[in-house]
């Protein structure tokens, strides 16, 4: 969603028109210089913020040095300085590609668990509410403003995916590696899992009154809709899946939009809000089949939690073997989806030919006076 995963592939096969959510935008050194020699009046404030910052410091280190240090040879002190760093700079740059990668993994675990946690919650007051406290549309919201939690945590670090459907979308524009989605699916499944327990825990003594402690799939007193989703009576499976391929196209086609550097029309600040209410429109517009689950690891890991706390093995066999169209459908709906606006964004480059230097001069601009602004 906000990825931010530097873009390996070569220049010819990136995608043309508008950038995917990882595209990057260079330029040359000439076209920097350019860049500079169009913009000296933001190059007039920097130049004089920085000098009031030089400013300030002389005064700090003025006044810092009355009172005083011991003498130190400075040619030894460099010499050690330089050795040292050097030793420390080539361990951190050998470990740095495992470290980001684990701390990758770390925010697509806590952004999914922070998605499942307040939708399967909402769920939760839904249901054992018998609908008092709450509505579907209730339901919705949850959904939508804890994905929004989600990507304003998550984002920063991972691009916030949450979701396998979108990893696997991103893999297949090369957007991300191999290794990358795999790792991110097997967080996001964790995480989904780690969360329905959360929410197991915090509903557990208003379940047991619910249900009388005798775990339900199906019926009045049934509470595995509360974690898993449940397929509609008389809804075909042909139609449940076409169901979560056309949801989760739509979920992609507009993650693709907001991340699109070349899209003016959103704030990166109002990125995850946008991306909630996505999801809130897609629930209220497609949650009668199944639920919208639109995520394999939302769907399947707190299903997966509830065989392990006494549903048995109805959760997976309830609605003629239901539990793989939530796990395969969205996979197919979030490439179909990524390419859909691929194949758009060629057309809007052909139509439109935006140049790449007019975007980076745009970007260059904006950055310029967001400094200036600090």
């Amino acid at each position: 969603m906000l990825n931010a995963i530097p873009d390996t592939r070569n220049r010819n096969d990136r995608i043309a028109g508008f950038l995917t959510p990882n595209d990057i935008v260079t330029i040359d050194d000439d076209d920097e210089h350019e860049l500079v020699s169009n913009d000296d009046k933001y190059q007039h404030e920097l130049y004089n913020m920085d000098q009031r910052r030089q400013s300030s410091s002389s005064i700090h280190s003025e006044s810092s040095s009355s009172i005083g240090a011991p003498p130190t040879n400075p040619t030894a002190d460099t010499a050690q300085r330089t050795t040292s760093e050097d030793i420390r700079g080539s361990a951190i740059r050998s470990h740095t590609p495992w470290l980001r990668l684990l701390a990758e993994c770390l925010a697509e675990l806590i952004g999914t668990a922070i998605l499942v946690l307040f939708g399967c919650s909402g769920i939760a007051q839904y249901t054992l509410s018998r609908g008092t406290l709450s509505s579907f549309l209730s339901v919705n919201f949850a959904f939508g403003l804890g994905a929004m939690i989600a990507v304003y945590v998550a984002g920063p670090v991972s691009g916030a995916h949450i979701n396998p459907a979108v990893s696997i979308a991103m893999l297949s524009l090369r957007s991300i590696t191999p290794l990358q989605c795999l790792s991110y699916i097997i967080a996001q499944f964790i995480g989904a899992f780690i969360a329905a327990g959360l929410v197991f825990g915090t509903y557990f003594d208003a379940i047991n009154q619910f249900d009388h402690g005798v775990r339900q799939v199906t019926g009045i007193q049934a509470t595995a809709g509360i974690f898993g989703t449940l397929p509609a009576q008389g809804v075909s499976q042909i139609s449940l899946f076409f169901d979560q391929i056309l949801s989760t196209a739509l979920l992609l086609i507009g993650i693709c939009a907001l991340s699109n550097k070349r899209n003016k029309l959103v704030a990166n600040a109002l990125i995850p809000l946008a991306v909630g209410f996505i999801i809130v429109a897609i629930g209220v517009a497609f949650g009668y089949n199944c639920g919208f689950p639109i995520n394999p690891a939302r769907d399947f890991g707190p299903r997966l939690f509830t065989l392990c706390v006494g549903y048995g093995s109805e959760v997976f066999s309830v609605g003629n073997y239901y539990f793989w169209i939530p796990l395969i459908g969205p996979i197919f709906g979030g490439i179909i989806g990524a390419w859909v606006y691929h194949g758009y964004s060629k057309l809007m480059k052909i139509h439109i030919g935006e140049d790449d230097r007019e975007i980076a001069r745009a970007r260059y601009q904006v950055d310029v006076q967001n400094v200036t602004r600090m």
